[in-house]
């Protein structure tokens, strides 16, 4: 079998909405997504380049979710020294195409999809901080800005999961600093299962 047959084999075995470790071998499909993120305006994941996966896949990495054999949603993981050496981001360069976004907010209502996102962090990084960041403000693109708003509704519900650690510049960017407890998460979804 071929390599790119190969490629091919892996790729339809991959389950719709399940997560997925992006490797070198999915470049193909990251450079489709890319490209239609771009015609989307999402600026962040317009390129390889710009998503910094190689950088990221360094020190960390990004999950992928596909639908009807497109990927079609990737969130990130990379080490974030800023806040300690046991501190990582999560859903760092995070995007979802329209009507396949994985949640509206990081509590009460969470998506399925963002929980599997999150089983996948907690695998990878067992013991570790996790952190969220948002930016306060970006130029203009309204879906960056509006995952900030929801992030400040979440972290003041009742048993959020989500604390709002500090405010500060990363890479020339006034960010919000989101620490993602991962006990509490994790016992919202014990009381799920439960129910």
């Amino acid at each position: 079998m071929k390599f790119s047959e190969r490629i091919l084999l892996d790729v339809a075995m991959i389950n719709d909405y399940i997560p997925f470790k992006i490797t070198n071998k999915h470049i193909e499909l990251l450079e489709e997504f890319c490209a239609e993120c771009d015609r989307l305006g999402f600026v962040n994941n317009s390129s390889i380049d710009r998503m910094k996966f190689d950088e990221v896949n360094e020190f960390g990495g990004y999950f992928g979710m596909m639908y009807n054999g497109k990927l079609v949603s990737v969130a990130g993981y990379s080490h974030f020294p800023e806040m300690g050496d046991d501190a990582w981001r999560i859903f760092y360069r995070s995007a979802s195409f329209p009507g396949h976004s994985p949640s509206k907010g990081l509590n009460r209502g969470i998506g399925k999809r963002a929980k599997l996102y999150i089983d996948e962090f907690i695998k990878v990084l067992p013991n570790q901080k996790l952190y969220i960041t948002t930016n306060l403000d970006n130029g203009g693109y309204k879906h960056i800005v509006r995952y900030h708003k929801a992030m400040k509704i979440s972290h003041k519900l009742k048993s959020s999961f989500i604390i709002h650690e500090c405010d500060m510049q990363l890479f020339g960017v006034m960010q919000s600093i989101w620490r993602f407890s991962v006990d509490e998460y994790l016992l919202q979804r014990t009381k799920e299962h439960n129910l």
